[in-house]
Parts: C-alpha cells; sequence; structure tokens
C-alpha cells in the first residue's frame, strides 16, 4: 500500500467514526438518563459543535490532502515515462553525433551538399540532445513533487489517528452519558491543534509550485528544440553532382 492509499484508509476511518459518533450523540442526548441528569442539552450542543467542526473543517482538509498525495504514485509512473524519452533522446543524440562528426559527411563525401547535411545533421543533434536533458529536468521535477506529497502524507497520518482515536474515546463514553460532555470538549481541543498542523502541512504543499513551474519550463524547452532544426543553404542538398568522394 503507497503513501496515498494509507491516507486515503485513515480518511476513511474519520468519516466512519464521525458518522457513529453523530448517531451516538443523538441517542445519548435523547436517552432518559441524561434528561434525569439535566444533559441533555448540554450534549446536543457541544455534539452539534463537534459534529460540525468534524465534517465542516476536519473531514473536507484531510480529503483534499489524501487526494493531493494519491497523486505521489502517479507522478512516479509519469517520471518513469520521462525516463525513458530522455534515454532515447540522449541514444538519438549520440547518433547523430557520430553522423555530424564524419562518418558520411566528412569521411565520404565533400562538396557544399555534404557540407551542409553535415551542419544540418549538427543542428539536429543539439536539438535532441536539448530534449534529452529537458526529460531529465523533468524527471527530476516529478520525482521532487512525489517526495513533497509524501512527506505530506507521513506528516498527516498521525494526527488523523489520534483525532480518530479521541472519536472512539467519545463513543465508548457516550453509553455512560456522564462522560460524554468531557469527551466531546477534547474532541474539540485534539480537532483545533489538526487543524492547526493541516494548514502548515497545506502550506508546504503550496512550495510544490515551484517544481511544477520548473516542469512546465522544462516542457517549453524541449518542444521548441523539436520545432527548430535548422537547415543552411537548402539548395546545397538538391545538387546530387555535388556530392564528391572525399
Amino acid at each position: 500500500m503507497g503513501i496515498g492509499d494509507e491516507v486515503q484508509e485513515y480518511y476513511r476511518k474519520l468519516v466512519e467514526r464521525t458518522d457513529e459518533l453523530e448517531r451516538v450523540i443523538d441517542e445519548a442526548a435523547g436517552s432518559r438518563l441524561a434528561r434525569i441528569l439535566d444533559l441533555d442539552e448540554e450534549i446536543a450542543t457541544a455534539g452539534a459543535v463537534v459534529i460540525g467542526m468534524l465534517r465542516n473543517q476536519i473531514i473536507p482538509q484531510v480529503k483534499k490532502v489524501a487526494d493531493t498525495v494519491s497523486m505521489s504514485d502517479v507522478l512516479r509512473d509519469h517520471k518513469q515515462g520521462w525516463s525513458r524519452v530522455g534515454s532515447g533522446a540522449l541514444k538519438m543524440s549520440d547518433a547523430l553525433e557520430d553522423e555530424a562528426n564524419g562518418i558520411r559527411a566528412q569521411v565520404h563525401w565533400a562538396g557544399s551538399a555534404a557540407n551542409a547535411y553535415e551542419v544540418a545533421v549538427g543542428n539536429q543533434q543539439k536539438s535532441v540532445e536539448g530534449l534529452s536533458t529537458a526529460a531529465q529536468s523533468i524527471e527530476g521535477s516529478l520525482d521532487a513533487v512525489a517526495s513533497a506529497l509524501d512527506v505530506a502524507g507521513y506528516t498527516i497520518i498521525p494526527g488523523v489517528s489520534v483525532l480518530v482515536l479521541s472519536i472512539v474515546g467519545a463513543i465508548v463514553s457516550a453509553a455512560t452519558v456522564v462522560g460524554l460532555p468531557a469527551a466531546l470538549a477534547f474532541i474539540l481541543t485534539t480537532a483545533a491543534g489538526f487543524l492547526a498542523s493541516v494548514s502548515a502541512i497545506i502550506a508546504g504543499l503550496v512550495t510544490v509550485n515551484d517544481a511544477q513551474s520548473d516542469q512546465a519550463a522544462a516542457l517549453e524547452r524541449a518542444l521548441a528544440a523539436q520545432g527548430d532544426w535548422k537547415t543552411p543553404n537548402l539548395a546545397s542538398f538538391a545538387n546530387a553532382g555535388d556530392w564528391v568522394p572525399a
């Protein structure tokens, strides 16, 4: 199980426990014992605050982080794809470099057509080499983003775990009715601290935009390299008689 799947599992546990907590709060507030102890309104009011905080603040934030962290595996898959692109482009660049250095244009042939061919192949070699460099840059950027998402996932899991445990404690306390108000107050304290930590995690994820910008710039350079293969004096290529054995 990847870190993204693990965070999603904790998110599902949080939702399930929140649903269960809401149910037992309603049951406890409506119980005969709560009315006798004059705790029914206190439990209902505190319960509404806790459930509202969980559903409107905590759960959406955890969902946001969980969905984002889940992209780390996808990014690593794309990283492998760009690794293959970079490797293939590098091999092609090496082959074109051999060509430009004279296997045909200089060793076997001479003349303006051969020289034009040699220059054109040299330009193509530089372009493909640029594509390889850009692919490596994109690969590194994707890895940086994935690593940042992993860190966010490993950071949020302990907080969600503690919050789920506090909810479970309140669910158990609901059976006694008397201990439920204190348990709900503890959840609020735990949730407030958790929200602060989630805000820090999300702020950290924002810095990932820098890596994404690097990726976009690298891709732009790669496309520019592919699209601009300059060839000098095209008329030279049409002169078959100008290819003279060297």
